[in-house]
């Protein structure tokens, strides 16, 4: 059977979204009216839980819009999170059309465990400015994501509840008249 589809290296730019012009390669030095792309925060946090799946990560293009551009957005090593088990590794070309500033949302995939387990890092990069735009301050960030296991409450030494078979002041019937 024959595949049309034939498979890129790593070092070729992934073909555009049909209908989006691929930003052309940048000749002249970067080009302040095409625009900064960068992380909408330096951090982001996002819990491990069973409605965990796909959750965004905020891309922005601001000071200019001129031209299509894009960067490439990697789930990068560092942090304390492990690629396959907390979660899925990203590496994709983000993009904007010639005069589009709208906000790109990444969806990460965050997986679940039921692990009691502290609190694990990402660490997220944007690089490789295509198009003449320049990346931005925020070109990179961390993503927290909380673990929703948390151990059971400990007991009080005896087992039970400390409240429990304590005697409390409360009147009962009585002539109330005075």
């Amino acid at each position: 059977m024959r595949r049309d589809r034939r498979e890129r290296s790593h070092d070729e730019p992934p073909p555009a979204p049909p209908g989006l012009t691929p930003p052309v390669p940048c000749t002249n030095g970067p080009d302040p009216t095409a625009g900064v792309l960068q992380f909408s925060a330096a951090t982001y946090e996002m819990l491990e839980d069973r409605f965990a799946g796909r959750r965004g990560i905020l891309v922005t293009r601001t000071q200019g819009s001129k031209g299509p551009v894009s960067a490439t957005f990697t789930t990068t090593g560092g942090g304390t999170a492990a690629p396959g088990v907390h979660y899925t590794p990203k590496l994709i070309t983000v993009n904007f059309a010639d005069g589009d500033t709208a906000t790109r949302t990444v969806a990460l995939d965050i997986l679940v465990n039921a692990n009691i387990e502290a609190d694990r890092t990402v660490n997220l990069t944007l690089s490789e400015p295509g198009g003449c735009a320049t990346l931005g301050a925020q070109a990179s960030a961390v993503l927290t994501i909380l673990d929703d296991e948390r151990p059971p409450s400990p007991l009080p030494p005896s087992g039970l509840d400390a409240s429990f078979g304590k005697a409390t002041a409360t009147a009962f019937g009585g002539d109330r008249s005075a």
